[in-house]
């Protein structure tokens, strides 16, 4: 895409003109069940390879949610605010240069040699008005219904950072300087990159630990993605292929479904759409905070979690409806804008995955990391009958969890190749004879029995690397469900960066 080379600006509120042939397209991905977020988001930096869920939370910020106005004539911001945080060479850059070049009006600006009065606005005497004072535009103003990218946010002074404030949740720059006392208008997102303090994001610590951005600015970001550089035979293989492409043919084998023309005429469509929230999605989104609120082991930031969670929560809805080019926000939407925010950090903070869910119902699955075995109909063996209602919840480590999933998948693999059918019942059986050394009591094994059982429900149910490939013929008997793995998952590749499958 190239805005500046002729675009108009997608994100103006002029009127639009489609083509038939244009407008049928979009409809007809709109209507995709399941997968027409990927695929419109698969257009945003066709050059960069995977970070699907990056490009999304970018597709989202291009949308924009829809701003409100209180009637006391306070205003509530629409334009989503995006920050990554990554290690060096994940594409922060890249993504950054790829937004400013899309969008007519997107100011590029580096960290490290910005200033406040840069960013904002500063008063300079004109000597052409005979040194007259004038106000003199920054960044933020220039993006005004745009985008400001900042790059190398962590290397901005903090007095410099503490002036977009401001502009980031009230949409204006204030200015009272030199007798100028002026109110101007800086309506634009902010995406900004960030390297981890120390080089590399270390996922035994917190988010906050990891970054040097103090928790004001931290909760004006309505998305924070970690990109981390993981060592993974599979993806460096597919990287390098798609690098040496690039490089060979100055293109891509993978062609993204949209051009860039098509996406800034998409994106102009679907900001034409004011969609409004459902009883049932306004219900969820109650469920959703309180649950972020509740749960005490994910602190975004020293700040913990605030009202500006659930704006955010909103503003993503209202974009994610968009993109289905839909009315109404529906449950399914607010889940995928809850999946969104949740997922990338906690994804991050890879000490322990929590196996179950606290409350036991579907109703959490959405509003919660954890998938309980239960949500699948009793799906646990008829031996660990009881192993369900036990109160000790089950975690696993990042890494244990990542070794059963591919051995998993690479015996379903095998089989398959082989035309033999896997049940359930099979599978675990076969785990149980793999780890059979390893086990000394009867209590034992019933954990191990009851660990893998988990691990295959949330690897069908979160992960979706495993399909059901066939119900159980007896009801009473779900472990005889047939198994395969997803025809779209490679066998050895990263497990918790699969939840987008289809």
């Amino acid at each position: 895409g190239s805005g500046k080379n002729g675009g108009d600006n997608i994100r103006s509120d002029a009127k639009m003109f489609l083509s038939q042939a244009d407008k049928d397209k979009f409809v007809k991905i709109s209507e995709r069940k399941g997968d027409c977020f990927d695929v419109v988001a698969r257009a945003v930096a066709p050059h960069i390879h995977g970070h699907l869920e990056v490009k999304k939370g970018i597709l989202l910020m291009l949308i924009g949610a829809m701003p409100k106005k209180t009637d006391e004539g306070i205003k509530l911001r629409g334009d989503i605010n995006v920050c990554l945080l990554g290690d060096p060479a994940t594409a922060k850059s890249a993504m950054l240069k790829w937004v400013s070049t899309f969008l007519p009006r997107a100011i590029f600006a580096s960290g490290k040699t910005s200033t406040a009065a840069g960013l904002t606005a500063s008063v300079v005497r004109d000597m052409d008005l005979d040194g007259e004072r004038v106000i003199q535009p920054g960044a933020l103003m220039l993006a005004d219904n745009g985008i400001c990218c900042i790059d190398e946010f962590e290397r901005m002074d903090a007095k410099d950072q503490t002036a977009i404030h401001e502009a980031m949740e009230q949409q204006t720059i204030t200015l009272s300087k030199a007798g100028i006392q002026a109110t101007l208008n800086a309506r634009a997102s902010i995406l900004a990159s960030a390297l981890p303090k120390n080089t590399y994001y270390e996922p035994t610590q917190p988010l906050h630990k990891n970054c040097e951005l103090t928790p004001p600015i931290m909760s004006r970001f309505d998305l924070m993605f970690v990109m981390q550089d993981v060592h993974d035979e599979t993806n460096d293989n597919r990287v390098a292929r798609h690098i040496l492409d690039l490089h060979r043919h100055g293109d891509s084998e993978t062609q993204a479904s949209l051009t860039g023309l098509e996406l800034q005429r998409y994106i102009r469509l679907a900001r034409n759409f004011k969609p409004k929230v459902s009883t049932d999605a306004k219900e969820r989104l109650i469920k959703c905070y309180k649950k972020l609120r509740e749960d005490r082991t994910y602190v975004r930031g020293a700040c913990g979690v605030t009202v500006r969670q659930l704006e955010s929560l909103i503003r993503l809805s209202e974009a994610i409806a968009r993109v289905h080019l839909a009315d109404t926000i529906t449950v399914e939407y607010v889940n995928m804008a809850f999946d969104l925010q949740m997922s990338t950090l906690k994804r991050a903070e890879k000490e322990n995955i929590d196996l179950e869910d606290p409350d036991g119902g579907a109703e959490a699955a959405a509003a919660a990391e954890p998938d309980d075995a239960a949500a699948e109909g009793g799906a646990p063996d008829a031996g660990v009958g009881a192993a369900p209602a036990r109160p000790k919840r089950m975690k696993i480590t990042y890494a244990d969890y990542q070794r059963i999933g591919h051995m998993l998948t690479k015996y379903l693999y095998e089989r398959e190749q082989a035309n033999e059918e896997v049940k359930e019942e099979d599978l675990v059986a076969w785990y149980m004879e793999q780890v059979e050394e390893d086990i000394q009591t009867e209590a034992q094994m019933m954990e191990q029995q009851h660990l893998v059982q988990l691990i295959i429900n949330r690897m069908i149910d979160k992960d979706r690397v495993i399909i059901v490939y066939r119900a159980s013929d007896d009801p009473l008997r779900p472990e005889g469900r047939v198994l395969v793995k997803h025809p779209n998952y490679p066998v050895g590749e990263l497990i918790a960066g699969s939840a987008s499958r289809r």
